[in-house]
């Protein structure tokens, strides 16, 4: 079966643009990317830290 793509963009409910490419074989995710215009660094203040953390991160610096 070929490979599906489904293009998300822009992704309501986000401050700032994001873009979703999923791709798909079967009906099962084989890859995803996401794209954003506007970079924040909580990806570099989250490394290595628990995932829930950015639940509680996040929130506060965003007000």
């Amino acid at each position: 079966m070929a490979t599906k793509e489904l293009n998300i963009s822009p992704v309501g409910r986000v401050e700032g643009d994001l873009d979703v490419k999923v791709y798909m074989e079967n009906g099962v995710v084989t890859r995803a990317h996401t794209q954003a215009a506007m970079y924040r660094g909580f990806e570099k203040i989250l490394q290595g830290k628990d995932p829930q953390s950015g639940l509680i991160v996040t929130p506060r610096a965003c007000g």
